[in-house]
């Protein structure tokens, strides 16, 4: 049922004002690795919580965005101990991250010189005909991710 829907005497209105209504949604490319994590996070929801997330719904975008910067984490803490320096260096630690490639469940993201991650959004509006919403555009944001946690050049 559309999310305007509750069939009710107010859907009417509810119809026209949505015509109106932009949405901005992070796209999630579909992968193996990704539908691995739906289900287990799906299954784990049920099991752990008694809630269950219909298929109309889907896995929140942040607790994907948390999994793959733990895993980006542990792959440089990994390293940094494999390689004998001191995993309390906060710059050094940052400087791993600078310009490189992380593999996560929504597929490889990239953090640039300043420690960002380009962002992959759609642009979804209402089609008053069908009720639902369609993909109307996509295009690239730039997101921090770590910016902010240490200086990576001296302030002057």
């Amino acid at each position: 049922m559309p999310v305007w829907c509750m069939n009710d005497s107010s859907d009417a209105e509810a119809r026209e004002a949505f015509r109106s209504l932009f949405l901005v949604r992070q796209h999630v490319v579909s992968s193996d690795k990704f539908n691995a994590f739906d289900r287990t996070v799906q299954a784990m929801s049920l099991q752990q919580y008694n809630q269950s997330i219909t298929p109309d719904d889907e896995v929140n975008i942040h607790a994907m965005a948390y999994h793959d910067a733990m895993l980006a984490y542990a792959t440089i803490i990994t390293e940094t101990i494999d390689e004998g320096q001191d995993i309390f260096n906060g710059r050094a630690m940052v400087k791993r991250f600078t310009n490189r490639t992380f593999t996560g469940i929504r597929g490889n993201f990239t953090l640039d010189q300043d420690n960002t991650v380009p962002g992959h959004f759609e642009l979804w509006n209402f089609r008053s005909a069908s009720g639902k919403f369609v993909v109307s555009g996509h295009g690239l944001i730039v997101l921090p991710f770590c910016k902010y946690c240490i200086p990576l050049h001296e302030e002057s």
